[in-house]
């Protein structure tokens, strides 16, 4: 995740709004940084500022896009974040080459929202049953320390293997890879640690969760 403004302090309030894990966030001062950073390492998405010093956002997402075309490149996911809120601000920005448009100061709801309708699955078809999958995937997490309570390790492992298989399937990368981490350590990790991280994911499922039911804010 790559966050472009030019004002510390709204780099700061929307780095504060992507905890790492899951997202590996770098920041940029203005246009022409981003494309520095992102030709160091390409990004998933990049959140936004228009007005901007030394190059703006409506020639970096351009340029974004150009570089996008190179080979090996997968396409990115562009939000423009910005306090204007003219029609034609947002058609320029989109014109540029921005997928979504968010008025400052953007909800972290409504930005987490985009981020996670960006989320890969092997077959689209898949999305219907992502609320039922969620809440399966959290009442196996809320078994698991359960296990570890009495004794019953390799149960733990169990239920981590079946985890992290069935969320890589769906495309939550960061809590199939915590995941397969617990099956890894079932056996002989720290109780108060593997639970801790077993709750790290399931409040991760609950925050995916609960975002899928929030309204979407009028416009």
């Amino acid at each position: 995740m790559l966050i472009v403004d030019d004002d510390e302090f709204n780099r700061l309030v929307l780095r504060r709004y992507l905890p790492t894990p899951p997202f590996e966030v770098e920041v940029a001062v203005n246009g022409r940084a981003a494309l520095a950073a992102a030709r160091r390492s390409w990004p998933d998405a990049v959140l936004l500022d228009l007005e901007m010093p030394v190059m703006d956002g409506y020639k970096a997402a351009t340029a974004l896009r150009a570089l996008e075309r190179e080979p090996g490149r997968k396409r990115l996911t562009i939000v423009a974040v910005s306090s204007n809120d003219e029609a034609k601000i947002i058609e320029r920005a989109r014109a540029a080459g921005c997928d979504h448009y968010l008025v400052k100061p953007a909800p972290r709801e409504a930005l987490l929202r985009i981020l996670q309708s960006e989320v890969p699955s092997t077959d689209p078809d898949l999305k219907d049953t992502l609320p039922a999958f969620l809440a399966s995937r959290r009442a196996l997490l809320e078994e698991m320390p359960g296990a570890l309570a009495g004794g019953d390790r390799k149960k733990f492992g169990r239920l981590a293997h079946k985890l992290a298989g069935s969320l890589v399937l769906y495309g939550f990368g960061w809590a199939a890879e915590e995941c397969r981490g617990l099956h890894r350590d079932a056996a002989k990790g720290d109780a108060e640690d593997l639970v801790a991280r077993t709750k790290a994911v399931r409040a991760h499922l609950d925050e995916m969760s609960d975002s899928m039911h929030d309204p979407v804010p009028a416009k």
